[in-house]
């Protein structure tokens, strides 16, 4: 008699028992490959998506760093408009002193030509 867990069977039963089992343990075995195949997908879509993750934290660093770009030529645009503003305003008054010191040299010509 043969020795283990079928030793009290029947060769036919034996060996049916035997095949059963095999195909359990092939089973199992397709079973384990599917899993394994599934679970490297899984790592492949998680990658992926901390891969997307890192690309969209990056484009928002690049965004908020234009932003604040934006922020700071906007300052330096209303600057510079200021400045030419200035500018004109002293160009304005600048050139109303002209004016002014004209008409007062016209008024002195004026009142020498009546004294004189």
């Amino acid at each position: 008699a043969r020795a283990g867990p079928y030793a009290v069977l029947e060769a036919g039963e034996r060996s049916a028992l035997e095949t059963l089992e095999a195909k359990l343990i092939a089973d199992k075995e397709v079973s384990l490959r599917v899993l394994e195949g599934a679970l490297h997908v899984k790592r492949r879509k998680m990658a992926a998506a901390s891969e997307a993750a890192r690309v969209f934290e990056a484009a928002v660093r690049e965004r908020e760093q234009a932003e604040g770009l934006l922020v700071v030529m906007s300052g330096r645009e209303q600057e510079a408009r200021q400045q030419m503003e200035g500018g004109k305003l002293w160009e304005s008054t600048n050139s109303a002193r002209v004016e002014a010191v004209k008409a007062l040299c016209q008024l002195a010509d004026a009142r020498e030509r009546s004294e004189g």
